[in-house]
């Protein structure tokens, strides 16, 4: 009886960490799914885009400055202040966001679990990195996401994307956390090509700056404060 006594626990033991990798995995996702609820009350004030195109063996190159106008529905919505050049042909900024963060709320909301690794270096940092994917609708959606062990604060975000006209976007963004202890994006590059009806390549970098939270008015769609 003893051998088999020992075996029990030895077993039950064997159990014990896998419970406690459990329980730390869901306690850190939790800080992460909250930094990045917090972060949907603040938006940047200032944005400059700067974007280069190549199409048609022309190469298009425009800085974009956009400021932020008000909230609608709850969401921020921005003003172009300047385009330089003032002729340039595409004066549309590119707004990420509108294709990233109604995926990003689903892969948050969602019950299922992210992929994690742990020990994964950024830079001189030790970090946690979670993965995940969305494959359900026309765009296709993967995620990695670099937090902070301790604090649960978003550190680097990669996005991916490929959807209808053989369509590909990619972006990295580094995030900063602000005043309030809110992990914020700081820089993002962004690469996309389209190969449908013709072949469009480019580059955006962004720099968002300047957070600010949203009030219960400025949400509503009245301007936000100066």
């Amino acid at each position: 009886m003893k051998p088999v006594r020992r075996l029990l626990l030895a077993a039950m033991l064997s159990i014990i960490p896998a419970v406690s990798m459990a329980t730390e995995h869901d306690a850190l996702w939790s800080k992460v799914t909250e930094q990045f609820n917090t972060s949907e009350s603040y938006a940047a004030k200032d944005i400059r885009e700067t974007i280069h195109f190549e199409m048609n063996e022309e190469t298009r190159h425009t800085v974009i400055q956009l400021a932020l106008g008000g909230w609608k529905n709850g969401q921020a919505y921005y003003q172009t202040i300047s385009v330089e050049p003032a002729s340039a042909t595409n004066k549309k900024p590119f707004r990420l966001d509108e294709k990233s963060k109604p995926a990003l709320r689903k892969f948050f909301a969602s019950e299922q679990a992210p992929k994690r690794t742990d020990n994964v270096m950024l830079g001189e940092k030790n970090t946690i990195l979670f993965e995940g994917s969305n494959t359900e609708g026309k765009d296709k959606f993967q995620f990695q996401i670099w937090v902070d062990p301790d604090t649960g604060s978003i550190l680097q975000n990669k996005f991916y994307m490929t959807g209808p006209a053989k369509l590909v976007i990619s972006a990295l963004t580094s995030y900063a956390v602000g005043q309030q202890g809110v992990s914020l994006p700081s820089k993002r590059h962004i690469d996309l090509e389209f190969n449908e009806p013709f072949r469009v390549k480019g580059t955006v970098d962004e720099e968002l700056l300047h957070w600010e939270v949203a009030s219960d008015v400025t949400r509503t769609g009245k301007p936000a404060s100066p």
